[in-house]
């Protein structure tokens, strides 16, 4: 079930972790989504970013805001509903203008669908 207060995801994403902290067993799948992250739980409204790559463990998240290691991030989109943490974040120019690449680390997570996101599999 959802936070009563924000609606974000409660379920640790720790549960679905499938290696020691140290070694990755589940691969990033390049995928571009859009998706709406919130730095603070009272926004109303988040801001736009694209993902460039997820897995269980986390995403990277391209956005236009800039952020700090540690700060704590959710994001909504069609596909998941996440509360992580910012690892790292690198501006990046792309012609004019500067965007940043964010790693996230879930915290708690939640998928919008239960086939198809990472392995669909029907018997």
């Amino acid at each position: 079930s959802p936070c009563r207060t924000c609606s974000s995801p409660v379920h640790l994403a720790t549960a679905n972790r499938l290696e020691r902290w140290d070694q990755r067993a589940i691969a990033r799948i390049p995928r571009s989504l859009p998706v709406r992250f919130f730095t603070d739980w009272r926004q109303d409204d988040g801001f736009p970013g694209q993902t460039e790559d997820l897995s269980l463990h986390g995403l990277r998240l391209v956005c236009r805001t800039a952020m700090r290691p540690g700060q704590p991030i959710r994001l909504v989109s069609n596909v998941l509903e996440a509360v992580g943490h910012v690892v790292r974040s690198v501006p990046r120019r792309v012609g004019w203008r500067t965007e940043h690449v964010v790693g996230i680390a879930f915290v708690t997570m939640r998928m919008a669908q239960s086939a198809g996101g990472f392995v669909s599999d029907q018997v």
